[in-house]
């Protein structure tokens, strides 16, 4: 079949399938996409073709996300998948390096009192079997009900035929923001799954597993490195070897993995490390307002960690 990185830039975009409308992870608007998955396929893009610019953006329903990267209907999935073995041995995809740590909350009305909880969840996710086993060990009665789209699972919540909605935790707040009078609404602060997120792409496409992993390590070790959008002319002639080495990949680096020697800086220009990432679509500086909880680097305790680029 042929090498995917020659075929995606002799085609002359990148294929990204992503959710359908997740408010900071993948929201359409005025004719733009935006959002946390976003700036992870840009990132890939601009490793692979140069530019953020050159994708093509396939929404997809969450049933629907791994047969069209099975069948090539897209080149890569950053769709806010978690991680699991089953997907792995479904689809015979792999997946990327882990870019974001989470976990399933409940959200119910403020106050809400009823005795059986109702959950709308979300066809395709990994939510029913999670809801299951919680709702086994901890004996509460509940039933759960599957919806095709958002759209369908957070109307059930909001007309009352659920009573309770649940997502990953950073999803959620973004469902939330878009009920009528979203500070009725609270998230429950026990965790029912701890996740890891990733983008996934074909087990045969190695060259783009590769540059994937790539790009999202770029994204965690300029952060560990406090190198971002903003100082990044600051550390191009940094004295630093390991600074140095990271901006600029060794020959054999960018052979083997068929990238450009300015690629890990156009990336950091085009995007930003994951702090800018983050904060831009998720935390402070977004209208979710998400602490990072996991999602810090390693050295500051959290769970992002990149290898070493030597």
């Amino acid at each position: 079949m042929g090498d995917i990185l020659n075929a995606i830039r002799k085609r002359g975009y990148l294929r990204s399938g992503v959710s359908l409308g997740l408010a900071g992870l993948s929201e359409y608007r005025d004719g733009q996409w935006s959002g946390f998955d976003i700036d992870v396929a840009k990132a890939v893009a601009t490793l692979i073709l140069g530019g953020a610019s050159q994708i093509e953006f396939v929404p997809l329903a969450s049933e629907r996300r791994f047969d069209a990267l099975k069948s090539r209907d897209i080149d890569i999935g950053t769709f806010n998948s978690s991680i699991n073995i089953g997907r792995i041995a479904k689809y015979g995809v792999h997946f990327v390096h882990p870019i974001l740590f989470d976990g399933e909350l409940i959200m119910q009305p403020r106050g809400e009192r009823t005795s059986t909880m109702t959950v709308a969840a979300l066809q395709g996710s990994t939510t029913e079997e999670n809801l299951k086993r919680h709702f086994t060990e901890n004996r509460i009665n509940a039933l759960i009900k599957n919806y095709k789209t958002f759209d369908e699972a957070r109307d059930a919540y909001e007309t009352g035929t659920c009573n309770a909605y649940c997502l990953d935790g950073y999803l959620l707040a973004g469902e939330r923001l878009k009920l009528s009078v979203p500070s009725e609404h609270i998230m429950r602060p026990e965790r029912i799954s701890l996740e890891a997120m990733s983008p996934a792409v074909r087990a045969e496409d190695i060259s783009l597993w590769r540059i994937a992993s790539l790009a999202t390590s770029i994204l965690i070790e300029a952060e560990n490195l406090g190198i971002d959008q903003d100082n990044l002319h600051e550390h191009v002639g940094s004295p630093n070897l390991y600074v140095h080495s990271f901006l600029n990949p060794s020959a054999d680096i960018c052979k083997g993995l068929n990238i450009g020697k300015d690629a890990v800086k156009r990336l950091l220009t085009t995007v930003g490390n994951y702090a800018d990432v983050f904060e831009r679509n998720l935390g402070a500086r977004s209208a979710l307002q998400q602490p990072r909880r996991e999602n810090q680097v390693r050295k500051h305790g959290g769970l992002l960690f990149s290898p070493l680029f030597i």
